[in-house]
């Protein structure tokens, strides 16, 4: 009974401490460049209005940031374009700062639900010792932590993610109906959150029911499947407003994306199906089209230097090593080999990240490591298990202690700035390896207007990436920003920011090398600033 009550006031803690961390950064940065178009997304939902609005994401994270908004009774332009839209919400009655405290604060919710169903998983399998580190393990990461203080759809994924393997290993253990249903609820909420979701999961579900087909373990129940098969479809389409229509009517564009992402063969009777049989949650289809033809087409991406809008097969490992914390990477491979020396038992654990980490090489859509976070349920699992081994073998247990403190001393170390954290190997000039979501996602806004109210400016040229509405944060110093053209110089202050540098054609042929010859100062951690004096 001592040992449950410890295991509880563990979770606890680690939750509590969590949460704590990540709320104390709402206030601290601005907008990132997705915020305010997932935010006018999720109103629309609210007000009722057609989810034609950037559909390739579903509108579960979306629904809960917008759902204070809507409680409040804000309105929000029906028409424009997104993010200005998204903007004029964020800087309605109640102010910037407040308002932008009010859309994340619902991703807390997936916080916490994935920390528990990590736990969850990590105890199923090793034991509960297992279980609460894998808790402080998925926890404690940099990038869980920045993506749980954002309103946007990453931590979704990655938390619905750990739940229906959960849920999917429990039915596997004892196939009820209302273990069925649980699991048709939690892939449902999988598919609400993020579309990656999917091939993610089919492949978790796919290792876990392999290997217990080689140990002759796996139970099946017809009934018990199709209750899953009914709660996961009526879910999807309760998430969609029990929306029924035909593709080509709902989301015009439909037939061109079908053209672009379906093969030949089965092309015609695509387009058939998509002009003459409604569909329940169509939007979930043409978000899905829409997401495909984008991936197809490519997004423009910064890795080493270069950009490419095809990406780089070897982005996701390159991402993933130098976002990830070392003394975590040393221990999720401790845990993964421990894992392969089980072979049945717990094969899938060494099996499940490899064949996420495969699956997104041929991505062409290569802009952070947000895009693998469930990735880091596996590896919080193994990480957790290789702790708990090394700890329990005297030899190597000061080893051990000596991993988790660096984890924790560094993880605590880059407060607030979880979003641009590198680890050691990236070296003081992280802006060379990788940018976007890794570095510069638009997030020190705020600190750039703190910077510019600050008496002794009185001239700023900035070559910024973001969605801040800067003028709306100086009072009555709006004339001391401008914009920064290449062919600027002279005395005054200069502010450029990372992303902003790294895609700038005229940055990358020099424009602004002079600049280096005086002395730089940073703004967060994403923006350059420059002082030429007279």
């Amino acid at each position: 009974m001592k040992s449950r009550a410890l295991v509880i006031v563990s979770y606890g803690l680690i939750v509590a401490i969590a949460v704590a961390r990540v709320a104390s950064t709402w206030r601290v940065f601005s907008a990132t460049n997705d915020e305010p178009m997932h935010l006018i997304c999720g109103l629309d939902w609210w007000a009722g209005r057609p989810y034609t609005a950037q559909p390739d994401n579903p509108p579960l994270p979306r629904v809960l940031a917008a759902l204070p908004f809507a409680m409040g009774g804000a309105h929000a332009p029906a028409s424009g374009d997104n993010v200005p839209r998204g903007n004029a919400v964020l800087y309605s009655e109640g102010g910037y700062v407040r308002n932008l405290v009010r859309a994340r604060a619902g991703n807390m919710l997936f916080l916490v639900l994935g920390i528990l169903a990590v736990g969850a998983w990590g105890s199923r399998r090793f034991g509960p010792a297992t279980g609460v580190a894998s808790a402080f393990f998925f926890g404690w990461l940099p990038p869980v932590r920045a993506h749980a203080g954002l309103a946007t759809t990453d931590m979704a994924a990655a938390a619905t993610f750990a739940l229906a393997v959960v849920v999917l290993e429990r039915w596997m253990d004892r196939p009820t109906v209302g273990r069925g249903a649980a699991v048709g609820a939690a892939i449902a909420a999988g598919l609400l959150s993020k579309l990656s979701f999917l091939p993610f999961f089919l492949l978790a579900a796919g290792t876990i029911v392999g290997v217990r087909l080689w140990r002759s373990d796996l139970r099946f129940r017809g009934t018990s499947a199709g209750a899953a098969a009914v709660v996961l479809g009526v879910g999807v389409w309760a998430g969609y407003r029990f929306d029924v229509g035909r593709l080509d009517r709902v989301f015009p564009t439909t037939p061109d994306l079908l053209a672009a992402v379906v093969p030949r063969p089965v092309l015609p009777a695509a387009l058939s199906v998509a002009a003459n049989v409604p569909l329940p949650a169509p939007m979930f289809f043409s978000g899905a089209a829409l997401l495909a033809a984008e991936n197809r087409q490519g997004h423009e991406g910064y890795l080493l230097g270069n950009i490419r809008a095809r990406g780089w097969w070897y982005y996701f490992p390159v991402a993933l090593f130098f976002k990830t914390p070392l003394p975590f990477l040393v221990l999720a491979a401790v845990g993964v080999g421990m894992a392969a020396r089980a072979r049945r038992r717990q094969i899938d654990i060494v099996l499940m990240p490899v064949a996420m980490l495969v699956s997104v090489l041929p991505a062409s859509i290569d802009i952070g490591v947000r895009h693998l976070l469930p990735l880091y349920v596996p590896l919080s699992v193994a990480a957790a298990h290789g702790a708990v081994v090394l700890v329990k073998r005297a030899e190597w247990r000061l080893a051990a202690a000596g991993l988790i403190a660096w984890l924790v001393i560094g993880t605590e170390t880059a407060h607030p700035d979880y979003l641009p954290w590198f680890n050691e190997a990236a070296g003081a000039h992280p802006e060379r390896i990788l940018g976007d979501s890794n570095l510069d996602w638009g997030q020190d806004g705020l600190r750039l207007a703190d910077r510019m109210n600050r008496p002794g400016i009185d001239r700023m040229a900035i070559l910024f990436s973001g969605t801040i509405e800067l003028e709306n944060h100086l009072g009555n110093r709006r004339r001391i920003g401008r914009a920064l053209l290449p062919g600027d110089r002279g005395p005054g202050w200069y502010a450029l920011s990372e992303q902003a540098l790294a895609m700038s054609a005229e940055a990358r042929r020099g424009a602004y090398a002079w600049l280096d010859d005086y002395a730089l100062t940073r703004i967060g951690k994403s923006i350059r600033l420059y002082h030429v004096p007279r």
